[in-house]
């Protein structure tokens, strides 16, 4: 998957296409301000052996894997999390994996070369919206 910043722009050619598929589909995410919210379902909670922690899952609107910026502040009761780029990720139904999510994790990771544990468990709560995932 890719995305292209202006889809209008006739000098997007074929061969950045191809370039970006072959680069694993993997790109910037729009501004907060233009996309100051978003949803995560099948979503876990990553944290890396320097102590930061990462929101890791699927975009349900931008449909698409996410691994956010460090997480600054989470509350359990709306279930809603805020990030160093002050983007406000809102969590739904039970944490889980997506694979469109992990592919960007696992390139996140490498890039930075740390290892991570899953810390899920702590951040469950109840779910405002009473989503369910199966």
């Amino acid at each position: 998957m890719i995305i292209m910043d202006n889809p209008k722009d006739d000098s997007f050619e074929l061969s950045q296409i191809i370039k970006a598929m072959k680069g694993g589909g993997i790109w910037s995410t729009p501004a907060v301000s233009d996309q100051p919210t978003v949803t995560l379902v099948r979503w876990s909670v990553r944290e890396t052996e320097r102590g930061e922690r990462h929101f890791v899952g699927y975009n349900f609107e931008g449909r698409e894997g996410r691994v956010s910026t460090a997480i600054q502040s989470y509350d359990r009761e709306r279930c809603q999390g805020v990030t160093k780029s002050g983007r406000i990720y809102c969590l739904i139904g039970r944490a889980g994996f997506d694979a469109d999510a992990d592919y960007v994790w696992n390139h996140w990771r490498y890039a930075q070369g740390v290892k991570w544990k899953d810390v899920s468990n702590e951040y469950s709560g109840a779910d405002p919206r009473g989503v369910q995932e199966e």
